[in-house]
């Protein structure tokens, strides 16, 4: 009995729970090994001839220790085991506790702050003794492991998730809970040390109920004795019940990964049909926001117009300036109101920028992931013919888009609907989150309005472009100077705006007015008949272009209306100063 106690009393002193100094949260022990001057993975770098140290348990007052070691470091990682040794447990083990826990997942990691080097150790562990060696050559000379030097936390722990990284080469992950949150410290050790983990998990498992807490100061001297880590008791019983049912035999089931990605919960789980804003500029076209009314309207399930403001900043549209993309999102998002309220009242509007904030590790970490698996030469490939790979913020965009996607296509099903000038970024797009277990969203094509007054190439855009905030003499003027051959409908935009007037704005019909020696006023139910009657030269541009502004001005009243309220006024009036400052610098 008296050594029975014994036992208890030693295995209690090691899960013993303390209060760290900081937020005096209490946390369950777990005893690790670590040695001096040995590397594993084999880059050694120190000493190799030096024997590794044994950790021992800490002794109860009065209480022989009965000689508890956890064992020789050389045994448990001297870098010379294969992987066929390395036990499938170790690996299922610690990805079903970081699957579990990844939403928790705050970091540390010397290696990110070089310079403060152990200082943020000893505050938040209160572990002072130097054995204990990070993987990070600027953090210790002593262990360097090359294939993870400089590696973020984050992107370790998702790159073990996804099976990118194999266990035999990556370093540990040592948890912490602290404050009801799973703290992750990359450690100096394989993975397969994970066999001693489980070792103790299971004791703790056996151990959790009647545990007594020892003495907080003497929990804090033993950790500074003898280097101990500490493991939640969330984490640990989770393992032990992992441990548990594989020590009955019971199957643990595939792993069922998920890849790290945004979670846009608000949009529910049914399919969506998404739409992705066109990027802004100083100058919004009415043609755009035609184009996404018919690309909303055509979608079936839920709609969706994803607003990417922050992937304008990184490409510098508008300036990058955030004042001014916002500006022109305010102003498009108006037209689109003022055009069609009932088809927007069942879009939902999300901007890229809020959702982002509502989970930037994740976000981040997804478009991390996005760029260490595509090519340059895949993102030269997405991005439209006009378009050269000149900047490293194209590059940061594309691979947002692929995090964009990969958020809306978490769990549901997708259909994005793109132009010819993104089709290419949207295959990329599905191709990755197809890659990364997704299902592929469908892609949907559709053609660009041609709504451009002259031929491409010719005139200003703020001249041959019919804008949201063109006033009715702006309008007048444009559309007498539009280009408009008579008998010629290949290539004529006053028709085209016809046929757009007729399709957006509920006009029944549209008519164009003449004097009686000219035969009377025309009506046009359809734009067909319209672009027969202007190729067979019965109807004249003359009469065509000043019935057609009047028509366009009729259709911009709802716009005009709302452009006198003070957040779109001031909204204008941004982007009419930087329309005015890139006018300076091409003189």
């Amino acid at each position: 009995m008296e050594r029975q106690a014994q036992k208890v009393a030693s295995d209690e002193r090691l899960v013993a729970s303390t209060n760290v100094a900081v937020g005096e949260q209490p946390r369950a022990a777990l005893v690790l090994l670590e040695s001096e001057g040995i590397e594993n993975n084999n880059n050694q770098t120190g000493d190799v001839s030096e024997q590794p140290t044994a950790l021992v348990l800490p002794e109860s007052e009065g209480i022989e220790n009965n000689n508890h070691q956890i064992g020789d470091v050389s045994m448990l990682d001297d870098g010379s085991e294969s992987e066929k040794e390395i036990h499938p447990i170790n690996t299922k083990l610690l990805q079903d506790v970081m699957r579990n826990f990844r939403q928790q997942i705050r970091q540390f990691d010397p290696s990110r702050s070089p310079s403060e080097k152990w200082s943020h150790l000893v505050q938040w562990f209160d572990i002072t003794d130097m054995r204990l060696r990070f993987a990070h050559s600027s953090v210790s000379r002593t262990f360097r492991q090359p294939p993870h030097n400089g590696y973020k936390l984050t992107e370790l722990v998702d790159s073990f998730l996804h099976g990118d990284e194999r266990p035999e080469n990556m370093p540990p992950l040592v948890a912490v809970d602290w404050d009801g949150k799973l703290w992750v410290v990359c450690g100096n050790r394989r993975l397969w040390t994970l066999r001693e983990f489980v070792r103790y998990w299971t004791l703790w498992d056996q151990q959790t109920t009647g545990l007594k807490r020892g003495s907080d100061d003497a929990a804090r001297d033993a950790e500074k004795q003898h280097h101990c880590i500490f493991v939640g008791s969330g984490v640990a019983n989770f393992c032990g019940c992992k441990v548990s049912a594989w020590r009955r035999g019971e199957d643990l089931g595939p792993a069922k990964s998920s890849p790290t990605h945004l979670k846009l919960d608000d949009l529910g789980n049914e399919a969506l049909f998404v739409v992705v804003a066109p990027p802004p500029s100083e100058l919004v076209l009415l043609s755009d926001v035609l184009e996404v009314l018919r690309s909303l309207g055509s979608g079936k399930g839920k709609r969706v117009l994803w607003i990417q403001d922050w992937s304008a900043r990184a490409t510098g549209a508008a300036g990058g300036s955030a004042e001014c993309i916002k500006a022109y999102y305010d102003l498009l998002l108006h037209g689109l109101h003022s055009v069609d309220p009932q088809l927007m009242s069942e879009v939902a509007v999300r901007w890229q920028g809020e959702a982002i904030l509502s989970g930037p590790s994740d976000y981040w970490t997804s478009v991390i992931n996005a760029g260490r698996q595509s090519s340059l030469e895949a993102i030269r490939g997405a991005l439209a013919e006009e378009e050269n790979l000149d900047s490293a913020g194209q590059v940061v965009a594309t691979i947002m888009h692929l995090g964009d996607v990969l958020a809306l296509a978490g769990g549901r099903d997708v259909v994005l609907c793109s132009g010819p000038s993104t089709r290419n970024l949207n295959a990329l797009a599905a191709k990755h989150a197809e890659s990364s277990g997704f299902s592929a969203p469908q892609i949907e094509t559709t053609e660009p309005l041609s709504l451009r007054l002259q031929a491409k190439g010719e005139g200003l855009e703020a001249d041959t472009q019919i804008l949201v905030t063109d006033k009715e003499m702006d309008i007048n003027r444009k559309f007498k100077k539009a280009f408009c051959e008579p008998g010629n409908v290949d290539f004529c935009p006053p028709v085209n705006w016809v046929e757009a007037l007729l399709s957006n704005f509920n006009m029944d019909e549209f008519v164009v007015k003449r004097k009686e020696q000219n035969g009377g006023d025309l009506e046009y139910s359809s734009a067909e008949r319209l672009k027969e009657e202007f190729g067979e030269e019965s109807l004249h541009p003359g009469d065509l272009k000043p019935s057609l502004a009047k028509a366009m001005n009729a259709a911009m009243l709802s716009i005009r209306d709302g452009m006198k309220k003070a957040d779109l006024k001031k909204a204008q009036k941004k982007l009419d100063s930087y329309a005015k400052s890139l006018q300076k610098k091409k003189k």
